[in-house]
């Protein structure tokens, strides 16, 4: 039978040496260690808090540009959408759906991936899919004539259809 790991660092040093290494800069401590529960834990959240952070500044970044299709603009910087000439009061999840779907013209997007490009990367866990639905009919009601815009692909997920589309970047 082998021997207990034995405690040689003191909690905290151990704690840091893990933590350099969740930032890439050290590889694990050289010492026997035993780690409490909560030394875990916060080693656990800070792996994940750094992932999160990475995976926010991946996101891509909106270019200035306002995208017509059919009766529906919309401009993504701006955050304005106008139906027909008549502006759209959305609420910022509503237009995180929209600007996904507009961002993917003619592309079918899943429940999951408009989870992860409208809402917070911290919240999309928490989060059920079927969320993404009730979001999707409040918007298409507040879009009147320009709901039909919005696809419902069955067992895929959704996209906006390209009707009369033209991209036109602002200055």
């Amino acid at each position: 039978m082998s021997d207990p790991i034995v405690p040689t660092t003191p909690s905290s040093v151990a704690f840091s040496a893990l933590t350099a290494s969740a930032d890439g800069r050290a590889s694990s401590p050289t010492t026997p260690v035993a780690l409490s529960l909560s030394d875990l834990s916060a080693f656990a959240d800070a792996i994940v808090s750094k992932a999160i952070a990475k995976l926010e500044a991946a996101r891509p970044a909106i270019v200035e540009e306002v995208i017509h299709s059919g009766p529906l603009t919309i401009d993504l910087l701006g955050h304005d959408v106008v139906v027909d000439g008549r502006p759209i009061n959305l609420k910022p999840r509503e237009f995180g759906l929209l600007a996904a779907l507009a961002g993917n013209l003619g592309r079918v997007l899943s429940r999951g991936q408009l989870l992860r490009l409208a809402w917070p990367l911290s919240l999309c866990e928490s989060v059920s899919e079927r969320t993404v639905d009730v979001h999707i009919r409040r918007l298409r009601l507040k879009l009147g004539e320009g709901a039909g815009l919005i696809r419902t692909v069955g067992g895929s997920g959704y996209k906006l259809a390209r009707l009369a589309i033209t991209r036109r970047h602002q200055p």
